[in-house]
């Protein structure tokens, strides 16, 4: 806790420490200064509006803008960070308003999501720590959801059999939903903006697209992993994700600090910073398609990870033989669906049948999630369960799971809310989408 940094308030014998999913970029040149003047400008804002800023020296109360850097300048070892860098072009995008240092709204991030959705011509990749968008419905103002429902439609009314949209993110919210109402009402924003709802992206595309499979242009991942504790008990966690990352066609990425949600999206909430890249190098793939170096390497790298290869290579690094994946094409069905959708689905299955009780599309309301729990800890207290378990999980390639889109489907995930209280209903939207 923060008052005894240093002391670990579980009992890591008992409780593995959740891993983390997370991408950042360095950036040099104009878009790194305009970096350090989002800075600046939040920071001068701060300074006049904030009473804490008053007892800084008066020096620092109130910052100039900065002078760009001659790289020559830099140390030897940052500039050793750049020695296998791209050249690309990059715009500095952001969330801001007059509460935070903005003049006006400012909703670029939200704007740049929207172009990268709309004129993607094969596929789009997608890792966000949250997915609640405008098809939960009226409440939530971002057209994330929307823009990938236009785009799959359009794909799937010009027969295009290879757009494809990936989306990897946390099975739940950080935290323990079983007993936090909070937590599992950004689940129901979620379920809602994916499947649950007349709304959602499925039922939308179900209805504008007769004889669609939704899982040929679609699908919802989640990352998980498992280990064994000193003590012999087997464990399991999500990895959660934490990236906000969006790369198209291996060409365009954004980078950044904004969730998909309202709160990060729409400018006047939560303040965001990211950054758009677009490749200026570009090589041939063996399918013939074009694709830029800086977002093809990046966009493999993971895939790559997720599927437990080596990042550099299409080689199981952890799996007997010599079992090889190509992830360089994510369009092709030999990618999509015979590699991601497949080993996810392999996987899956390995983890519901060694953690009865793990978040999964067989435990659809919270009395069978507790059930499941006591029947998982009795596995947990027998040694030739432990072993039988522990086999199945050696079978795991990777991390990467499908996302459970049927977990908790008949529990209402609704906060409870009495009557006269609206203005908290306004407020836990306000809050949690």
């Amino acid at each position: 806790v923060a008052t005894r940094p240093g002391v670990d308030s579980f009992d890591r014998t008992v409780h593995p420490r959740m891993p983390w999913q997370d991408v950042h970029m360095i950036c040099t040149g104009v878009p790194a200064q305009h970096v350090a003047l989002n800075f600046v400008q939040r920071w001068n804002h701060h300074s006049q509006v904030n009473e804490d800023f008053h007892r800084l020296s008066r020096s620092k109360r109130r910052l100039a803008p900065t002078a760009r850097i001659p790289f020559s300048n830099l140390p030897p070892e940052t500039q050793s960070l750049f020695s296998n860098g791209f050249v690309c072009n990059i715009q500095c995008v952001r969330s801001m308003c007059s509460w935070s240092g903005a003049q006006m709204t400012e909703s670029s991030i939200h704007n740049a999501y929207i172009h990268a959705i709309r004129n993607a011509k094969r596929y789009i990749y997608i890792e966000n720590q949250f997915f609640i968008s405008d098809t939960a419905g009226s409440d939530v103002k971002n057209n994330i959801g929307s823009a990938l429902v236009d785009r799959i439609a359009r794909a799937y009314l010009e027969q295009d059999l290879t757009f494809r949209v990936i989306i990897i993110t946390p099975t739940t919210p950080e935290g323990d939903f079983v007993n936090d109402g909070g937590i599992l009402e950004m689940m129901k924003w979620q379920f809602r903006t994916i499947s649950r709802s007349e709304t959602s992206i499925f039922t939308q595309l179900r209805d504008r697209c007769p004889g669609l499979n939704v899982d040929d242009y679609i699908s919802f991942f989640t990352l998980r992993q498992w280990g064994q504790m000193q003590s012999g008990l087997l464990v399991t966690s999500q990895i959660y994700v934490h990236s906000k990352l969006l790369i198209a066609d291996d060409n365009f990425c954004i980078i950044g600090s904004a969730n998909i949600n309202d709160r990060s999206l729409l400018g006047d909430r939560d303040s965001e910073i990211g950054l758009v890249v677009q490749d200026t190098q570009f090589i041939k793939l063996k399918s013939g398609a074009e694709v830029g170096k800086f977002c093809h390497s990046f966009r493999t790298k993971l895939c790559r990870t997720h599927l437990g290869l080596d990042p550099e290579q299409a080689r199981f690094s952890d799996a007997p033989g010599s079992f090889t994946a190509d992830v360089d094409d994510l369009a092709l069905e030999s990618v999509y669906r015979s590699v991601l959708r497949s080993v996810a689905l392999r996987n899956t299955n390995l983890y519901n049948e060694a953690f009865p009780a793990m978040e999964s599309n067989a435990v659809n309301t919270l009395a069978e999630l507790k059930r499941l729990r006591d029947v998982q800890a009795a596995l947990d207290t027998n040694p030739a369960q432990i072993t039988k378990r522990k086999a199945l999980l050696e079978r795991v390639l990777g991390t990467l799971l499908l996302f459970p889109l049927d977990f908790l489907c008949e529990e209402d995930l609704r906060p409870n809310l009495s009557e006269g209280a609206g203005m908290l209903k306004v407020f836990t939207n306000e809050v949690f989408t």
